[in-house]
């Protein structure tokens, strides 16, 4: 199907940012954490809502088609591999349940939502986060790389890494520094991924295998992003009320700012992950569920376009 155009001017060094916060996080690490959380995550989401309004509801819905015939497999394969492999392992099927929705669906968010609706402990949600943190890290650099040596188009790399990158904010990176148009198709793709958390908190407290948690309701009455919907509400605003040029050339570049900023703290905070032997076998899980999650994501992006 049709690329989706180029929706703003080119967003500046997003590889740069993401060193420029390493370095910083390698010599003030502790004193810039908390900024960088908030940077990560807050300024982040914000950023994506307004890149809805660069975009229009066609174009959201040009690529939502492409997108579901290669989120759907990824989605299948990376929860069923997932699990799968961490069963395999001997991890517990609270720690496996988490690592196969963080894998297969949304990253950290996922695992957020979840974790409350199942008996886990403290220490199974960190592993799980760490575990998608790590592969997710390493995914960001190797995307592109390998994007550029096969030759995708910014369509067909938006889609793979929309739908085979773990967290959200990896997606934006790692995309945005292919190209601006990659960046874009990636967002919408992630985000439409986001909304299968909604299956996720339905069927893991089904699962026989899996204790209910005594409290649930309010996980899953937040279990979707807020900034999915902030998105989709811009983009579908900017497509139905003609809204004057310099006010969306504002939002445009506030979202760029704001993302940049998002990507310096992501770097910052890479470098305050802390690996230990008990990370081994879910880093296995992670590392060989996202390989073959990535091959299929490419195997799909290749059959769609």
């Amino acid at each position: 199907m049709a690329l989706l155009e180029e929706v703003s001017p080119a967003l500046p060094g997003p590889m740069i940012a993401i060193a420029a916060g390493v370095g910083l996080g390698r010599i003030w690490g502790r004193l810039l954490a908390p900024g960088a959380a908030l940077a990560g995550s807050v300024l982040l989401r914000a950023g994506i809502v307004l890149l809805g309004a660069r975009l229009s509801m066609d174009q959201v819905r040009a690529v939502g088609l492409d997108a579901g015939l290669v989120i759907v497999p990824c989605l299948a394969v990376g929860a069923v591999v997932a699990w799968v492999f961490a069963r395999r392992l001997g991890l517990p099927p609270s720690l496996s349940a988490l690592l196969a929705v963080g894998t297969a669906i949304c990253g950290n968010s996922a695992i957020a939502a979840c974790a409350p609706l199942i008996r886990t402990s403290d220490d199974e949600v960190a592993t799980a986060i760490a575990t998608v943190t790590v592969y997710g890290s390493f995914a960001l650099v190797a995307f592109p790389l390998i994007g550029a040596a096969l030759g995708l188009s910014s369509h067909e790399f938006g889609l793979w890494a929309g739908a085979a990158i773990n967290d959200t904010s990896q997606v934006v990176a790692s995309a945005f520094s292919f190209s601006t148009s990659a960046g874009a198709t990636a967002t919408i793709v992630k985000l439409t991924r986001n909304l299968f958390i909604l299956v996720a908190v339905v069927v893991l407290p089904a699962m026989p295998v899996l204790k209910r948690a005594q409290r649930s309701s309010s996980s899953i009455a937040a279990a979707v992003p807020w900034f999915v919907f902030g998105f989709v509400a811009l983009a579908a605003l900017v497509s139905l009320v003609e809204v004057p040029e310099n006010v969306l050339e504002i939002a445009g570049t506030l979202s760029k700012v704001l993302i940049l900023a998002a990507l310096v703290g992501i770097g910052v905070g890479a470098t305050s992950l802390k690996l230990d032997r008990s990370l081994t076998k879910p880093l296995l899980v992670g590392l060989g569920a996202g390989v073959i999650v990535a091959a299929v994501g490419l195997g799909a992006t290749a059959w769609v376009t």
